[in-house]
């Protein structure tokens, strides 16, 4: 292990704010997301009056029913032609025998062209989702896709304040202020300036940054502490607590920090990871003057060297069904990798009964009745030694999580249920 030197800090930095890896991934990001931004009439839900392909539409056109005819003329001649273009990219990028692809080059290029032109698919889509498969093209309708999903919350929460929930710092003190257990901020780092919750230092204890109203884990980080020499290790680098908070003041220049208190997962979890914590994603609905019921949840477990569970950034996600049961879990890439034990513990997954999974359930509901009255939260939830705790509130919560594991669509029962939301707001 190396004493942190000016070096040290510059990686440490680095690793915090990686620019070009993020400006390389927001690119290829653009490329396998794009998709038409107009409602075009060949559209397979353009005229359809069920609730699906009404979501569908008010996901595309953003509630507006206003759309120029000379608009619509110009992308229903020119959206085949960008479509041709991005599923040829995407036949030449991806080697379907590497990925296990059952097309050829060409029949790929076919079916994702005509998805993209019919259906208005993205390259994520038809690759996360298998859409080549044909028991996944006959539901295909009843997929919600990421950019839909993320139109649909943001529109429901329009005229709502979703700060106490999406802020770490804030929705700390919610949490405490009315007897939720969740985990609890030490410091919070902004502008270069510390401000520590309790005390004038550190708990000498492990801990966890992360950055403020940042998804998917990118700039998390475990310190873990030695009480015979009074450090923070992040793995390759052991810091006295001045060059810690260095570190994340330096970081804090244009992002807030905050620094929590590790949590560990119980001993009937650690089955399921490499050695971060594991959280269940718990997407519960709340509509206006009733109370929160239970939608969908996923397991999301860390593999490798992850310092998180996070789906988005290599973990492992299960799907979880009404009894608790695991399905096989998912590993999101290219083509998603299906495991049916951790491919570090070896333990089993599909199928395991979690039979504390109706505290986490509960834990989830009632958080939504007494802190907020959002539509719709994903709540982050670990289940420790001591219970279930909750990580954090997701207000735009994203589909693919809950949708990719089990490859069971949001379909009919979210449109209902959005539907319902819409006209009671």
């Amino acid at each position: 292990m190396l004493a942190l030197n000016e070096d040290g800090i510059v990686n440490l930095l680095r690793r915090l704010n990686n620019k070009p890896a993020r400006m390389k991934a927001k690119f290829q990001r653009r490329i396998y997301s794009s998709k038409c931004a107009v409602l075009l009439p060949y559209f397979s839900y353009a005229f359809s009056d069920d609730v699906i392909a009404s979501v569908h539409r008010q996901a595309l056109t953003n509630h507006s029913k206003r759309q120029g005819i000379l608009l619509v003329v110009f992308y229903s001649l020119y959206w085949p032609i960008a479509a041709g273009t991005l599923a040829c990219f995407a036949a030449l990028k991806i080697d379907c025998k590497a990925c296990a692809i059952p097309l050829s080059q060409f029949r790929f290029f076919i079916s994702l062209w005509a998805l993209k032109v019919r259906h208005n698919i993205t390259t994520d889509t038809f690759l996360h989702y298998k859409l080549w498969l044909p028991e996944r093209k006959a539901i295909l309708h009843e997929y919600l896709q990421r950019h839909e999903i993320a139109t649909l919350l943001d529109w429901l929460n329009r005229h709502t304040d979703t700060s106490q929930i999406e802020c770490k710092a804030s929705f700390d003190t919610l949490c405490q202020e009315n007897g939720i257990e969740s985990t609890r901020n030490v410091a919070v780092i902004s502008n270069h300036k510390v401000t520590l919750r309790e005390g004038t230092s550190l708990p000498k204890r492990d801990l966890f940054s992360k950055t403020d109203g940042m998804f998917g884990g990118s700039d998390a980080q475990a310190w873990t502490y030695d009480p015979v020499s009074s450090t923070w290790s992040d793995g390759q680098h052991r810091v006295v607590e001045r060059q810690l908070l260095n570190v994340l003041e330096t970081a804090s220049a244009q992002k807030s920090i905050v620094v929590q208190l590790s949590l560990t997962n119980h001993e009937t979890m650690t089955r399921f990871s490499s050695g971060a914590l594991c959280t269940f994603r718990v997407v519960t609905f709340k509509l206006p003057r009733g109370r929160a019921e239970h939608f969908r949840s996923v397991l999301r477990m860390p593999v490798g060297e992850m310092s998180v569970d996070n789906f988005g950034a290599g973990g492992l996600a299960a799907g979880i069904d009404d009894q608790g049961r695991l399905t096989s879990a998912v590993k999101k890439g290219v083509v998603n990798e299906s495991w049916n034990t951790h491919p570090d513990t070896n333990a089993p997954i599909t199928g395991i009964q979690l039979p504390f999974f109706d505290e986490i359930v509960n834990c989830a509901l009632n958080a939504h009745n007494l802190l907020t009255d959002i539509v719709s939260v994903g709540w982050d939830i670990a289940w420790t030694q001591h219970g279930p705790i909750i990580v954090e509130g997701n207000v735009s919560w994203g589909g693919d999580t809950l949708q990719i594991p089990s490859g069971i669509p949001l379909g009919q029962r979210f449109c209902e249920l959005y539907e319902s939301a819409k006209h009671a707001t």
